[in-house]
């Protein structure tokens, strides 16, 4: 929970809006075939970071095999 806590502060809710806002202008000034892939690369990270986070949750060990 503090681990969380520290994370969520106003500083930290503020540089995620800005990034957000600049993706976004990116993403609108992209051709369609980098729009294309900048969603795939979200989509990637998305499941990379729900796997991260599913790992630490069932205490899963990785061995690197």
């Amino acid at each position: 929970q503090r681990w969380i806590e520290t994370c969520i502060t106003d500083e930290s809710v503020a540089i995620v809006r800005a990034e957000q806002e600049k993706l976004d202008q990116l993403y609108e000034m992209s051709s369609v075939v980098d729009q294309q892939k900048m969603l795939e690369a979200f989509f990637i990270s998305t499941q990379m970071e729900h796997a991260f986070w599913e790992m630490a949750y069932t205490l899963e060990n990785w061995t690197g095999e």
